[in-house]
């Protein structure tokens, strides 16, 4: 797997209520995806603190034409993970980039993660868009610091 800061929504962000990711993607300064050549792209996002107190968690993917991600359309809303499933190296969500060119009409991308239930004290994620994830587990490495 083959991570890009640029292509990073949340890097060990803390979840304590429903909430966008700390980063948005500029599809027109980021690079253009649906061009790139790029093999294997996915949309991943990964528990890297086990989660406590909600009930469960969902993580969309959200477009908009406006920086400010407002009024955003939904591109994907994830399965429900059930607070049990929410481990240190849990998938919340794990899904292929869609077929279509979202620069088109709507140049930024984020996640929205929801909770329901109480809102956590406890919990981070990981999340962004890899690249060539064939023969090669997720794991979060060097972050260039």
């Amino acid at each position: 797997m083959i991570t890009d800061a640029q292509l990073t929504f949340s890097n060990l962000q803390a979840i304590t209520a429903d909430a966008a990711s700390t980063n948005q993607i500029d599809l027109t300064t980021a690079r253009n995806l649906a061009r790139s050549g790029a093999r294997s792209m996915r949309f991943v996002v990964l528990v890297t603190t086990a989660f406590n107190t909600l009930t469960s968690l969902t993580a969309s993917i959200r477009q908009s034409a406006a920086t400010n991600m407002g009024s955003p359309t939904t591109m994907l809303t994830g399965p429900t993970v059930a607070l049990a499933n929410l481990t240190v190296g849990a998938k919340l969500l794990d899904v292929p980039w869609p077929d279509i060119d979202p620069v088109a009409n709507q140049q930024y991308i984020d996640i929205y993660y929801e909770v329901a239930g109480t809102d956590p004290t406890l919990g981070k994620v990981w999340a962004g868009i890899v690249l060539d994830d064939e023969g090669g587990e997720y794991r979060l490495g060097n972050t260039g610091r």
